[in-house]
């Protein structure tokens, strides 16, 4: 990992994948590499995985509770409507899938403003894509174990997943991939 200063002066971690390709397109985003970075985070202190992801964890935060999907099709189905929603809410742009996990998997993964990660921090966004008759679902991570997404029995956006469970539910029994996308910039 280096730390990095990414323009507009706020400093995120990035792997060596993310600073090859800010190498290599110097005129999307600008940075400057620190030599001595500061110590890690001590523990007790609430980590996010991007100043985006600061940002996106915060308007989740805001919408529990909150009815943010309404796709017309059920609350079954508005997982990814209300994940959109809370991006749209916090960058003015969406992930991309309308209302199907398996297209917002297809549309982030080649959104070059995500980038896929294993050890999820508050903020990133976790997803199981529906594959087949096996309906999946998408959330953002939260702090602690817990994950915010929308609930299918009441309609609203809440956190009533966490980690653990979701990883029974969509890997161990529906056998669907979980996957963690990180919003890297606004």
């Amino acid at each position: 990992m280096n730390l990095l200063i990414l323009s507009p002066g706020t400093p995120g971690l990035a792997t060596s994948h993310i600073t090859s390709y800010l190498d290599n397109n110097k005129g999307i985003y600008s940075y400057k590499h620190i030599k001595h970075p500061i110590a890690p985070t001590s523990p007790g202190v609430r980590r996010h995985s991007s100043f985006a992801g600061k940002k996106l964890h915060e308007v989740a935060l805001a919408s529990l509770g909150v009815d943010i999907a309404d796709s017309g099709y059920g609350d079954s189905v508005d997982c990814a409507v209300a994940v959109n929603n809370v991006v749209y809410r916090a960058f003015g742009d969406y992930a991309g899938g309308d209302i199907s996990t398996y297209r917002m998997w297809k549309s982030i993964k080649n959104n070059r403003k995500f980038l896929q990660v294993y050890k999820p921090l508050p903020g990133d966004i976790i997803l199981s894509p529906t594959e087949g008759k096996n309906v999946g679902h998408v959330g953002i991570i939260g702090y602690g174990k817990r994950i915010y997404s929308n609930n299918s029995k009441t309609g609203l956006f809440d956190s009533h997943w966490t980690r653990p469970n979701w990883y029974k539910n969509y890997s161990a029994e529906k056998r669907l991939q979980v996957l963690f996308y990180r919003r890297i910039w606004s």
